[in-house]
């Protein structure tokens, strides 16, 4: 997800490389202008949480349904950034 809300901020002319920047940013310009809904933030930003947690927490249990709802926001993400992209 975050490469994809990099890539749609990249099309309106904004280039961020750390994973804050993108992440206010994308709720700046998308979310806060109605371009998107909030919600779609919202898993951008859960998303990486558990990354973050997955990465570096000594134990971490993911279950299968929470990974089940975060690979459905990832493909609705994806499917969306597409076709703001013009995929």
């Amino acid at each position: 997800m975050f490469y994809v809300a990099s890539a749609l901020l990249i099309k309106d002319g904004l280039d961020f490389d750390r994973h804050a920047s993108v992440h206010s940013a994308f709720g700046r310009v998308f979310v806060k202008q109605s371009r998107l809904p909030r919600d779609m933030q919202r898993w951008l930003l859960d998303a990486f949480l558990y990354k973050c947690a997955a990465d570096y927490d000594i134990v971490y249990d993911m279950t299968s349904e929470i990974s089940a709802e975060v690979i459905r926001q990832a493909q609705e993400f994806v499917r969306v950034g597409e076709e703001m992209v013009g995929h």
